[in-house]
């Protein structure tokens, strides 16, 4: 039997390497699609507080009331990596396609840009029940502007384009020092890395990146020393003695 796209025998459309990079090709010339982000249910990556309300209950339940209704339902707690990652695997299979280390790495620091660590950007949807009133999802609210900076970020064609976006986005603009600097990502040891900042160290909660493990931030090469600019939370944070980092370093004339 013949393949129905390419019509060679010996395999189908879902296996058709030809169709494969014909979607590749596709995207690469025409840019990712970002799907729209308010439909999906971030419920296992969110942590949620509620009460019950039975005032409406007609007293003819048994011994369960099923009248209830939720009320005062507020997320507490988010977890940015795992919303940052279930956004990633959205836009993977939106466009079948894997994203590599440094677009993953531009939707994770987005999501923290746009402070989706703060559970008032998101919404608590109810669904009736046989029980009472129950939870049926936790989503985003006005994602616009964060799909159009993941557009715009995944489109870029270079590394330092991608990273210099991520930074305007994050700080307002580029320090003096990384303006005529390219990038490549690079396992280093923690120890090698310089903080110069003692009273910013000071302020840096060490719990809030403890299991992190993916990019820890950005650093300068100057001198055989590495300066961190950019991380300071995910590097004071891990216990870890090797980081992954994007490491900055000068472009010779």
């Amino acid at each position: 039997m013949a393949c129905s796209y390419c019509k060679k025998k010996g395999h189908t459309k879902a296996t058709c390497s030809k169709l494969k990079v014909d979607n590749i090709k596709k995207i690469q010339k025409n840019g990712l699609t970002i799907p729209k982000l308010t439909s999906i249910d971030f419920h296992y990556t969110s942590c949620l507080e509620y009460d019950y309300d039975t005032t409406a209950c007609t007293g003819e339940c048994d011994n369960y009331c099923r009248c209830s209704k939720i009320i005062n339902a507020e997320v507490t707690e988010v977890n940015c990596t795992e919303i940052a990652q279930e956004i990633i695997e959205e836009i993977e299979k939106h466009n079948k396609i894997k994203l590599n280390e440094i677009d993953k790495y531009a939707v994770e620091r987005l999501c923290i840009s746009h402070h989706l660590w703060d559970g008032d950007n998101f919404y608590v949807s109810t669904d009736p029940g046989y029980y009472g009133e129950e939870i049926g999802g936790i989503f985003l609210e006005g994602t616009t502007k964060l799909e159009e900076d993941l557009k715009t970020v995944l489109d870029l064609p270079t590394l330092k384009q991608k990273v210099e976006f991520l930074l305007n986005i994050e700080y307002g603009y580029i320090l003096d020092e990384l303006e005529d600097c390219s990038y490549f990502f690079k396992t280093i040891g923690k120890s090698s890395i310089s903080i110069g900042n003692d009273s910013y160290r000071k302020k840096v909660d060490h719990t809030l990146y403890e299991d992190y493990e993916g990019v820890f931030g950005i650093v300068l090469e100057k001198n055989h020393t590495f300066r961190l600019i950019d991380g300071f939370h995910r590097v004071l944070s891990t216990k870890e003695d090797n980081l992954r980092v994007l490491v900055a370093t000068p472009i010779e004339e």
